[in-house]
């Protein structure tokens, strides 16, 4: 769902940004549901861009635990997929 958090609108334009950003939060699915079978254990994580005033949430493959993950870690998108959205990589 697209909002902006300080005056709540969803009209928006298209403006690019890196992609680059650093972990705000997270949430580690250990046990994938149904239909993410293929993604084995991953994180579900919410960035805050650099070139931004925007949090993002993305897809994070190969994540188990907390420590695999600390909070101001650095993140990029690298691609997009249909069904996992936004695919981020730590960097």
């Amino acid at each position: 769902v697209y909002y902006c958090d300080k005056c709540f609108s969803s009209s928006f334009k298209p403006i690019s940004y890196s992609g680059k950003g650093t972990v705000v939060t997270f949430t580690i699915q250990a046990v994938a549901p149904e239909g993410f079978e293929d993604a084995n254990s991953y994180a579900w994580v919410i960035f805050k861009l650099d070139d931004g005033d925007i949090n993002v949430s993305g897809f994070l493959p190969g994540i188990s635990s907390p420590s695999d993950l600390p909070l101001d870690s650095r993140i990029k998108v690298i691609d997009f997929h249909e069904k996992h959205g936004l695919i981020l990589q730590k960097y």
